[in-house]
């Protein structure tokens, strides 16, 4: 392995150990409560032990996609959707999604970046046996940026703040070169420009069949001359569903049928997302570098960023996916197994 890679080897070397967890007979209510005083979207679940001094057996994981779907249909209470009490009752140990995918501390980082990125989650247990060592999320990927980023600053001090690539990459040697161009290479070169884009008169029912057809988790909101004015979410129009009880455990796939699953009779589907959508969108510009649109993510805690140009005509899209992805041009060097070579 490139050795300028040394402090990124293994899920160990980036996972965060300091992990809050959850029993499984707390509710629904307390888990919302616990994500909203630490602002994560992630909730651990661990079962206690019967004897003292033992560590605590993992047992699964809550996302705040499993606990959005919590309002009563057509009933507004100061403007918000009023709680579901029975949703808001349920124990964790019918909500947690159990034997989730996991990783070893000993994972390389490309194995644990393509676990994510192709099984579509957001946080990733790493486990020591049955017992919690730490977990992983998206954040945690995105600020491998920032550490390789000082990393090799460290090892060529020639390399010095707001310097450009141009500039930069005379100062190094290959492999510096090419960690470098990862990091700072414009977003146009990474965003999606196959994107879906609605107006502000579509209605709740459009998103939700543009959502359910698995390749989007945002649609971005634009005037007739494609400028930028919102983007909605699926976690955005999850708030706006009614509960519809006990979720299956079943693949991500039908998971995702099961969230976005609607009953016509209990929802306005004729609502305009323009009441619905988040204005005022963090967007980028082209030519952004891909470590700052990842330190925006992480400082703002969103997953993707409009790239627009000076006049915010929409370009693309860039995901925290899209630079997970990129990431894993630091580590070519893996044979035809799936596993890296040795130096």
């Amino acid at each position: 392995m490139d050795e300028t890679l040394n402090p990124l080897r293994t899920a160990a070397d980036i996972m965060n150990t300091t992990v809050g967890t959850l029993n499984m007979d707390n509710t629904v209510k307390t888990c919302l409560k616990f994500m909203d005083q630490k602002n994560v979207r992630h909730a651990v679940i661990v079962e206690r032990p019967e004897e003292r001094g033992d560590q605590p057996t993992f047992v699964g994981i809550v996302s705040q996609r499993d606990v959005l779907r919590q309002a009563l249909p057509e009933k507004k209470q100061k403007g918000n959707n009023i709680i579901n009490p029975k949703a808001l009752g349920q124990l964790l140990s019918v909500v947690v999604v159990r034997n989730p995918i996991s990783a070893s501390p000993d994972k390389l980082i490309p194995d644990v970046i393509e676990a994510m990125i192709n099984n579509r989650i957001n946080i990733l247990p790493v486990l020591n046996g049955s017992k919690l060592a730490g977990i992983i999320t998206t954040t945690d990927i995105l600020r491998m940026y920032q550490t390789l980023d000082k990393h090799l600053r460290k090892l060529n001090p020639k390399v010095r703040k707001n310097m450009t690539l141009d500039h930069i990459i005379p100062l190094c040697g290959e492999n510096e070169a090419k960690n470098f161009t990862t990091l700072y290479q414009p977003a146009e070169k990474i965003m999606a420009t196959e994107i879906m884009c609605l107006e502000p008169v579509d209605t709740l029912g459009v998103a939700i069949d543009i959502l359910n057809t698995e390749k989007f988790r945002h649609i971005l909101i634009a005037d007739e001359e494609q400028r930028l004015l919102g983007i909605i979410s699926d976690r955005d129009v999850l708030k706006h569903l009614p509960f519809i009880g006990k979720r299956p455990n079943s693949m991500v796939s039908v998971f995702k049928e099961f969230l976005l699953k609607i009953d016509p009779n209990t929802i306005n589907l004729a609502q305009p997302l323009g009441k619905l959508i988040t204005t005022n969108v963090q967007h980028i510009l082209p030519d952004t570098a891909c470590i700052e649109a990842a330190i925006t993510m992480m400082i703002r805690k969103i997953n993707s960023l409009p790239v627009v140009d000076k006049n915010r005509h929409i370009l693309g899209l860039i995901t925290a996916t899209d630079l997970m992805r990129s990431l894993l041009d630091l580590y070519p060097d893996k044979n035809s197994d799936g596993q890296q070579t040795a130096n």
